[in-house]
Parts: structure tokens; C-alpha cells; sequence
């Protein structure tokens, strides 16, 4: 069996971690079904404005970041937690998490890019 049942929804694997539901909140499990980041974190369009989707809710693993939401923010964490705080009204998700060492962000104000630290390299904010 690939995915345990007592899941409410999955992602597809990344990096060797695929992002779980777990009634409201998601982690993410290893190939072997172990939770092994706790399901703390949001669906991230369900609590957007209007509940407007754009995406999946939940980010996968790509160059060892996955973008998450918590706490009315986005943020990056990596395989043993935060990496990168949350501050993010928008991020790049799914394929268009980090690429090349770069993500796509937004803030409240304006938009750009950030390096796997979360200095931002291209104006934003």
C-alpha cells in the first residue's frame, strides 16, 4: 500500500517526503508512512481571501525546501522544520518552489525573489 488510509488527503512524493492531511492540518510522511513533520500546518488557500485555490495547499519538497502555511503566513521548512520564517502573503509552490536557489515571493506590498536563507536578491518589500 502506497498511502495509508487514515490520511484525508495527500500530495505526491518529493525528495523522498509527500505532504499528508490530517482532518484540518497536513505534515509530511516518509516512504515508509512515518510522520515525520507534524501535521501542524494549513490548508494555505483555504484560509486566503474568499478562499480563493490556486495551487495545491500544501508545498512540496524541492531543493530540500517545502512551502507551508501557518499562522496567516507562508514560509519554507526543510526536513527538520523552519528554514525560512513565515512572512509571505504568496509563495512559489509545487514545481515553482526554490529553483536554482531562488523562490518567487510576494509580501504585502510587492513581489520578488529570495535565496534559500530568505534575503531577499530582488527587491520585494
Amino acid at each position: 500500500m502506497a498511502v495509508d488510509f487514515r490520511f484525508d488527503g495527500f500530495q505526491p512524493f518529493s525528495e523522498g517526503l509527500a505532504a499528508v492531511q490530517l482532518g484540518e492540518r497536513w505534515g509530511f510522511i516518509d516512504r515508509r508512512g512515518r510522520l515525520v513533520i507534524p501535521a501542524e500546518f494549513e490548508d494555505g488557500w483555504a484560509t486566503s481571501p474568499g478562499g480563493v485555490r490556486g495551487g495545491p495547499p500544501i508545498g512540496s519538497f524541492r531543493e530540500g525546501l517545502a512551502a507551508v502555511y501557518k499562522d496567516g503566513s507562508w514560509r519554507f521548512i526543510d526536513a527538520k522544520g523552519v528554514a525560512i520564517p513565515g512572512r509571505f502573503v504568496k509563495a512559489a509552490m509545487g514545481n515553482y518552489g526554490f529553483r536554482d536557489g531562488i523562490a518567487s515571493v510576494c509580501g504585502k506590498k510587492r513581489c520578488g525573489y529570495i535565496d534559500r536563507t530568505g534575503r531577499a536578491i530582488w527587491p520585494w518589500e
